[in-house]
């Protein structure tokens, strides 16, 4: 797990409600993997969902569930996408990261 996640875990973890063990563990490397991308990257975390958000734009909103989590991208025009393998993860983890390089890109320009 990121040690960012770790510092700001809260009280009661969404990723709890996860059951299936390697869900679980895709969705704490999905959230370290996001969080990792650069310093100022923020996730806020409720009882139900976790954000994340880069210069106070949101890159991705992570809901887990029982046997999956997921990931909205975006915040219009958004993509979804419901993560249950490794496969999945990667592919939404390379679509975060386009996602945070189109804001990057734009908020350097300004």
């Amino acid at each position: 797990m990121h040690r960012a996640y770790l510092e700001s875990r809260p009280e009661f973890d969404p990723g709890d409600v996860i059951a299936n063990q390697r869900v679980k563990e895709l969705y704490y490397k999905f959230l370290g993997a996001v969080c990792g991308i650069h310093d100022e990257v923020i996730l806020k975390t409720s009882q139900t969902e976790s954000r994340i958000l880069f210069r106070n734009t949101l890159l991705c909103r992570v809901v887990p569930y029982r046997d999956l989590f997921h990931v909205q991208i975006g915040e219009k025009d958004t993509w979804e996408i419901r993560v249950k393998d490794e496969a999945c993860c990667v592919d939404t983890l390379d679509r975060v990261l386009a996602r945070f390089l189109d804001v990057y890109a734009s908020r350097e320009r300004r």
